[in-house]
């Protein structure tokens, strides 16, 4: 009898051992577990916070790149106004031919202009009376341009290809000889232009205000992109 006795203690001394073992374990468990989970957040929400912090750098970097190279191309601040000696410059450029047509006519894309307009006060076509019969008349004078030279011209002072514009189709071309041919409405002679003063835009682009002296009119206000050594029209619009 003494000894079930002393047996059945030791049986449950080592139940609760048991006991006291795995309750052990399972607080052991359950604290790795929490530990394991906001640890875990932790380290998520500092990775975000870092991606957050590369982000916005990544973003003001490319800003002020951007702004960098507006000011490297224009030499002047958004906003900044435009010094005499480079609005007469401009002034001076704007009465050379081939880029005085792009003064004459309004518009408020570039893309609108009248190309065959353009083409008659432009100076580059050339005499093409031997092709004037594809334009339906040979009275007067007939001027050609090759298509290439038309697109190499178009793509110096605006930046666009050739059927970007609007107009393109309204001037008669030949696929035959790959020409425009057109009728000349007399020499082309430059107006007179007063540059008056000029802005650099948010954009980054030149807002020049200007009047042609022979026309009684309003100031008109082109708007250039600065490209290299020359200028790449936008619009051409009344003040």
């Amino acid at each position: 009898m003494k000894n079930n006795e002393e047996s059945l203690k030791k049986s449950n001394k080592g139940l609760i051992w048991l006991v006291i073992i795995l309750i052990l374990i399972v607080l052991g468990l359950s604290t790795y577990i929490v530990y394991d989970k906001v640890l875990t957040k932790e380290n998520k929400q500092e990775e975000t916070n870092k991606n957050t912090d590369i982000s916005k750098k990544d973003s003001n970097d490319l800003k002020n790149q951007e702004k960098e190279s507006d000011e490297i191309n224009t030499g002047y601040k958004n906003g900044e106004s435009i010094i005499q000696t480079d609005l007469q410059n401009i002034e001076d450029y704007f009465k050379t031919l081939k880029v005085n047509a792009f003064l004459e006519q309004k518009y408020n894309s570039i893309t609108d202009i009248q190309i065959e307009e353009l083409l008659k006060t432009s100076g580059i076509g050339v005499d093409g009376k031997d092709y004037c019969n594809l334009i339906g008349s040979c009275e007067g004078t007939t001027l050609k341009v090759t298509k290439k030279d038309l697109e190499e011209y178009l793509q110096k002072y605006t930046g666009k290809n050739i059927n970007d514009f609007s107009t393109i189709n309204l001037i008669h071309y030949s696929k035959e000889y790959d020409l425009y041919v057109y009728p000349s409405s007399g020499p082309s002679v430059p107006f007179d232009i007063n540059v008056v003063s000029g802005y650099v835009n948010g954009d980054g682009n030149y807002v020049i205000n200007y009047k042609i002296n022979v026309l009684q009119e309003e100031n008109r206000e082109v708007v250039l992109k600065k490209f290299e050594n020359d200028y790449q029209f936008i619009s051409n619009t009344e003040k």
